[in-house]
């Protein structure tokens, strides 16, 4: 949290980016893995970057229990 506080970011950007299919800084093939797993239920992950270049994911699980 304290990353965030420092660069002004709220977390909430960036999981409504992950929820809506912007998977943030992934290579293709990853971005597709992803894409992948919206039919066949697997694990899906984005990592983004703050302003301050401070890296970070977000996963949801492949049952969806948890993100």
């Amino acid at each position: 949290m304290d990353a965030f506080k420092k660069t002004g970011q709220t977390p909430t950007e960036f999981i409504h980016r992950h929820v809506s299919g912007d998977w943030g800084d992934l290579c293709d093939e990853d971005k597709q893995t992803n894409e992948d797993a919206l039919s066949d239920g697997g694990r899906i992950f984005s990592t983004y970057h703050l302003k301050d270049d401070v890296e970070f994911w977000i996963i949801t699980k492949a049952d969806r229990s948890a993100t």
